[in-house]
């Protein structure tokens, strides 16, 4: 958590204020994606469409604390993303 904050803080370049108010909304929003993983009653494919308005939700709580600018930057690495189920990252090269 504290990792993916400080990524965050560092692409947007956070406020004290806005790091102080997103904070709570990624555990939240961790609570919720671990508490989705954890329901083995509940369809997966079902999981999955919860877990993705779990991130949307999250990315429009995010949004509203932003600058413009900042909102630009967070649409510019969202739109970066690969996404979807079974999505990977990109490898890194070897070496």
């Amino acid at each position: 958590m504290q990792q993916r904050m400080a990524g965050i803080t560092q692409a947007l370049s956070l406020t004290d204020a806005q790091q102080q108010q997103i904070y709570p909304m990624l555990q939240q929003a961790q609570q919720k994606m671990q508490a989705l993983a954890a329901d083995s009653s509940t369809p997966i494919a079902d999981r999955q469409v919860q877990a993705d308005a779990v991130r949307k939700n999250l990315h429009m709580q995010i949004a509203a604390v932003l600058t413009p600018e900042q909102k630009q930057k967070l649409e510019s690495l969202t739109n970066q993303r690969p996404s979807g189920p079974g999505t990977q990252p990109p490898s890194q090269p070897q070496r």
